[in-house]
């Protein structure tokens, strides 16, 4: 749902699948042709399939069954996409799922207030009550993913693995600096416990009482306190362990779990007081931002020296700490 830069049609259809994306605005998919670095022609592959349509009518006209059903909007502000986080519009896509299917929905996890990300995810989990959360926590981003399973999350490692030794495959996952299968497992940020604990018992955003609508957009210049308010809440209820969600990994050692959890969680650690940092800096706040800074230090090294070939965020921890001590110095 959106067709964007083309980006996520491009993935799907490397993983040889029909993929059919609906988008609303024609001149989005007109502009294709200047995305060609994100989007690698999809337009002309031959399972790929334009459906110029509002989302919502299509998954209501529709007779056909999906096996996934993918939502990339992002931005609850811009104009009615709002519209397309209510419990009626998750409905919709569950509708239309196969009986295995997967719904995926990505979300704001900046500019959107605390209780504003509860009520979004709830919405979602009204539907699917084994959702569950997940933010890429090898790369600085702000989204975070919501997923739907038919059932409680089970991976399969062997299957994981096969899918990351497909040259095409482990090509696309290269784009995003995801190389290892047990670094996407620990992407996985809240389990379907977890998920219910931080919802707690918040309103429900509906077609009829659509609060999201009228209340987010107050939300929307508070970009840096909302993502580290919602970093920070979420983080308390991120897995302690990430074995029990998978089967077939019993070739995995506990060491190599080990090291990915360390480097993982302090990523997440360092990119909390990162903006914790850029909060101090804003109000000019030295003290509070050198505290902040000798924290992140701390992580950054215990997540440098359980996975030191992490390039990825190597360069976060770099570029952070390059900028930091400069407007440090500046200021001492």
């Amino acid at each position: 749902v959106g067709f964007g830069s083309g980006g996520t049609s491009h993935s799907m259809t490397v993983y040889s699948l029909d993929t059919f994306c609906v988008e609303i605005e024609p001149e989005v998919p007109r502009a294709a042709n200047l995305l060609r670095s994100q989007n690698f022609d999809v337009t002309k592959e031959p399972n790929f399939s334009l459906i110029l349509n509002d989302a919502r009518d299509h998954l209501s006209i529709t007779s056909r069954a999906y096996d996934v059903i993918s939502t990339d909007v992002t931005n609850l502000q811009y104009k009615q996409n709002s519209s397309l986080y209510t419990v009626e519009y998750f409905q919709l896509m569950q509708d239309r799922l196969s009986d295995d299917g997967i719904a995926c929905a990505w979300i704001p996890m900046a500019a959107i207030s605390t209780e504003e990300l509860q009520i979004l995810m709830r919405s979602f989990q009204k539907v699917f009550p084994h959702a569950t959360l997940w933010f890429m926590n090898h790369t600085h981003t702000n989204f975070g993913i919501l997923i739907g399973t038919p059932d409680s999350l089970q991976i399969d490692f062997q299957r994981l693995q096969h899918g990351f030794q497909d040259p095409d495959i482990a090509q696309d996952l290269a784009l995003i600096d995801m190389t290892e299968p047990l670094q996407f497992v620990h992407c996985l940020h809240l389990d379907e416990a977890g998920y219910a604990e931080f919802c707690g018992d918040v309103p429900l955003h509906t077609d009829n009482d659509p609060v999201l609508e009228f209340s987010s957009p107050l939300s929307f210049y508070q970009y840096n306190e909302t993502f580290r308010d919602n970093l920070s809440t979420t983080l308390l209820l991120r897995p302690e362990s990430f074995q029990k969600y998978v089967v077939n990994a019993d070739d995995v050692a506990d060491e190599e779990w080990q090291r990915h959890q360390t480097a993982s969680l302090s990523f997440c650690k360092v990119l909390l007081r990162a903006y914790d940092f850029i909060i101090h800096r804003e109000r000019g706040e030295v003290d509070g931002a050198t505290k902040t800074l000798k924290e992140a230090l701390k992580w950054a090294e215990a997540g440098a020296n359980a996975w030191p070939d992490d390039q990825t965020r190597q360069d976060f921890y770099q570029s952070f700490f390059l900028d930091a001590d400069q407007w440090l110095r500046s200021r001492l």
